[in-house]
């Protein structure tokens, strides 16, 4: 099938089905990663995945990653520190490590594939958390702040595993250019705070014609396709330098009005197309899995299940009073763009095969399916 065509098919399949789920209280990435699912191989063959997919694959993916990056902002990262810190650890690193001990012991499965496993399925999805959040007002919370402040500890800290895992020569150089590479973006984040009278006045005034805004746009596109360049030029995933480069575009820098020009910009362009493209050309490449494989996709699902009810539980009870508990549990059970993007890059620089992809985007279905939906007609104490 042309390019065109199956872009068609896979575009309005995607938001069709993807609108539908929503009906039912589930993720739309469900039904958008579904909608590959049904029109490629694993079921109705009627799109291949191709090379030029897999490219228009990466760009979306970038502008998807991008704007998780405005979203989250560098303000978060510093808000709730403490608690941010240690609600990521627990809701991320602890079903990681338990889905890393089921796979690797129970499974024999390889390390590198256990790893991928474990961190793909066991990474939040700030996507999908973030909508959550702002979809039920639970942003002037306290603990709907620290969950969102951790799911973005979570997601860098998913990136990092994913690069130290992927690059082949010396990790601790890998961890160096990283740690300088956050230290240097952190540092021009806080320049641009300093002056963000001088940065305001300069994107006001390119505000005030459509030329003037179109030029800004374009800048904070290749501003961020120079961060994603830079770190795959020291071998870490262009993944990561998108959601730093997002985290500079923030509304101190460059004004309220310009901040939502560029974030409504970007929703539109990602939730009418990057995201329903993304996630259904996922889809196209998972396959039937075996009966082996039907067992470890039960068992990492009922897993990750346990491990994110009992961990949203606890906090609850210690520090999210101002929420529901299972509010609080069906928030940190939002799994999406992070995971699947994981999964994507592992297969592409073959880490996993095709199964062990089908079984991290089936999981992340699955647990998408299973938590999130018990926020729909909760109600918050005040």
């Amino acid at each position: 099938m042309e390019i065109i065509m199956a872009v068609l098919v896979l575009l309005a399949s995607a938001l069709g089905l993807g609108i539908f789920v929503e009906l039912l209280g589930m993720p739309h990435i469900v039904g958008e990663i579904g909608a590959g699912i049904i029109v490629g191989p694993a079921i109705l063959n009627l799109i291949g995945y191709a090379s030029a997919l897999s490219s228009l694959a990466s760009v979306a993916l970038f502008f998807i990653i991008l704007l998780i990056g405005v979203e989250a902002t560098s303000e978060m990262l510093t808000k709730n520190l403490a608690q941010a810190a240690g609600l990521s650890i627990a809701s991320f690193v602890v079903p990681a490590v338990l889905l890393f001990i089921i796979s690797y012991f129970a499974f024999n499965l390889p390390f590198i594939t256990c790893a991928i496993i474990s961190i793909a399925i066991g990474v939040p999805s700030i996507s999908v958390i973030s909508v959550l959040i702002l979809r039920y007002g639970l942003l002037r919370k306290r603990g709907g702040q620290t969950i969102l402040a951790s799911v973005v500890f979570s997601d860098i800290s998913a990136f990092i595993i994913l690069a130290l895992i992927e690059k082949v020569g010396s990790k601790v150089i890998l961890i160096v250019g990283i740690f300088i590479f956050a230290v240097a973006l952190f540092a021009l984040d806080r320049f641009m705070r300093k002056h963000r009278n001088r940065f305001n006045s300069m994107f006001a005034s390119l505000r005030k014609t459509e030329r003037g805004e179109t030029l800004a746009f374009g800048l904070v596109i290749v501003a961020g396709l120079v961060v994603s360049s830079l770190l795959q030029l020291i071998g870490i995933t262009y993944i990561l330098g998108a959601f730093f480069a997002g985290l500079l575009i923030s509304r101190a820098v460059v004004g309220a009005r310009m901040f939502h020009m560029f974030r409504n910009t970007f929703r539109r362009l990602n939730n009418s197309f990057f995201i329903p493209i993304f996630f259904s050309i996922a889809g196209l490449e998972v396959s039937i899995i075996s009966s082996q494989y039907l067992l470890l996709l039960a068992i990492l699902i009922a897993v990750g299940f346990i491990s994110i009810f009992l961990v949203g539980y606890a906090f609850a009870v210690i520090e999210a009073s101002d929420m529901k508990r299972m509010s609080t549990i069906a928030l940190l059970g939002g799994r999406g763009a992070v995971g699947i993007a994981i999964g994507s890059i592992a297969l592409s620089s073959n880490l996993i095969n095709s199964s062990i992809y089908s079984v991290i985007v089936l999981a992340t279905i699955g647990l998408s399916m299973m938590l999130p939906p018990f926020l729909k007609g909760q109600r918050f104490v005040r």
